[in-house]
């Protein structure tokens, strides 16, 4: 039996396009009000992972960033700081179109409600959810993605400069420093050089946050012991260079 953590997880975005997340603080400060492990537990009894980068823990390309602790404290200044000293009123958008995404939502209400965020659930059917997200009118929403392949396919998508799924930050997440890492990571031939070149994006995008990965969904995968050569997160994910085709069995 194998249970990998997988490139799959529930993350909240933020519309960083406009008013309130425009304002890096704002995002800052209700990224403090997670409690990622509490919600693991509640929703996953524990199982998942709990880590801030898209790369499982399986992956060559796993880079070790400190998850941040809750810190309601730091988030009531940061919205006080951002013009907020009365608190803030936002909708969430969320769907049932995965099991986890409403309690998260619900999880993260009464969670931040401490610190000065009053979160309403707007809970739409999943072609509901993305049309507002695809538009831009949302403010925040949940939904599930996941890491398949090489990194650039992940950070040009979704962080590069004009990347084609920007939408997910309204028109797309700004900043520039990340922008070069991402054009210097892309061409960069050396693997080793390369994962530093990625690990410094995951820094960046951890105190600028365009999101937050709340965590890892599990992955449970049985096979016999004479099955050989499968990566069963690998699989899961259909990734290029595993699979089926490069099993061999031991009988």
């Amino acid at each position: 039996v194998s249970r990998p953590d997988l490139g799959f997880f529930p993350a909240v975005f933020y519309n960083s396009s406009k008013p309130p997340f425009n304002d890096k603080r704002v995002r800052q400060a209700i990224d403090l009000t997670f409690d990622k492990e509490a919600m693991n537990e509640v929703i996953n009894l524990g199982a998942g992972g709990v880590y801030p980068t898209h790369f499982h823990r399986n992956s060559k390309w796993f880079v070790d960033v400190p998850t941040k602790k809750r810190n309601i404290a730091k988030a009531k200044a940061l919205l006080t700081e951002a013009g907020y000293p009365n608190g803030i009123d936002i909708t969430i958008n969320t769907t049932r179109v995965e099991a986890d995404q409403v309690p998260i939502s619900e999880m993260l209400q009464a969670m931040a409600k401490p610190a000065g965020f009053r979160l309403t659930l707007n809970i739409l059917t999943f072609p509901g959810l993305l049309s507002e997200w695809i538009s831009g009118k949302y403010t925040m929403t949940t939904c599930g993605t996941a890491h398949y392949g090489d990194p650039d396919h992940f950070f040009s998508g979704y962080l590069g400069k004009g990347a084609p799924y920007g939408f997910a930050h309204g028109k797309g997440y700004k900043n520039k420093k990340v922008w070069e890492l991402i054009e210097k990571g892309a061409v960069e031939p050396d693997f080793n050089k390369r994962k530093l070149i990625y690990g410094e994006v995951f820094k960046i995008i951890v105190d600028d946050p365009p999101w937050t990965i709340v965590y890892h969904r599990p992955w449970i995968a049985g096979y016999q012991n004479f099955v050989k050569n499968w990566d069963a997160a690998s699989a899961a994910l259909a990734i290029s260079g595993s699979g089926l085709q490069y099993v061999w069995l031991d009988k």
